[in-house]
């Protein structure tokens, strides 16, 4: 493993860390308030925006697939990234 994979492998296990660590409480308080909201709306409003987001998404993701370049293969991540940057 050179120097290059040893940061890479450090960033990558903070990362996981940070995305497994337990709510704060600013998240659990937004949490109680949206879902409070969420039992004000009637039902019907959340099918018609739920059916709404369900196209953009799908409209988004058909344009990404379209607009996005094809990922370099057999590069190593190194190489990859210094492209990027």
């Amino acid at each position: 493993m050179n120097q290059y994979d040893i940061i890479i492998q450090s960033e990558l296990t903070l990362w996981q860390k940070k995305m497994l660590r337990k709510p704060s409480l600013l998240n659990i308080l937004s949490k109680k308030l949206q879902t409070q909201i969420n039992n004000w709306i009637p039902e019907k409003i959340h099918v018609a925006i739920t059916a709404t987001l369900k196209q953009m998404i799908r409209a988004v993701l058909f344009g990404a697939r379209h607009t996005t370049m094809k990922p370099f293969e057999g590069d190593s991540l190194e190489l990859r990234e210094t492209a990027v940057l």
